[in-house]
């Protein structure tokens, strides 16, 4: 991977938080099918849901504004991504 950002919708540490990750998880593939989304875990407790792969902010940036119509509390993290395809829009 390489370093860049991920937008995170989903950060709970809740005992149901492992299964609320992955229902956010799979709304998000059905509303956003085109944008991958990672479940992730963090020490000490805490399941992430993260999506997309953006080499930079402002790329990521695009995409926050559309993801947070229905993820409100959506924001950009620094994060190891995979890399992305270099597609011209």
């Amino acid at each position: 991977g390489m370093e860049g950002y991920r937008i995170q919708i989903f950060r709970n540490s809740s005992k149901t938080a492992r299964e609320e990750s992955n229902k956010v998880r799979a709304d998000f593939m059905v509303s956003f099918p085109g944008i991958s989304s990672y479940a992730d875990f963090a020490y000490p407790g805490w399941f992430l849901v993260r999506v997309g792969d953006f080499r930079t902010k402002m790329e990521g940036t695009k995409t926050l504004y559309m993801i947070r119509k229905k993820y409100p509390n959506a924001y950009l993290v620094p994060s190891i991504i995979n890399f992305p395809d270099l597609k011209q829009d």
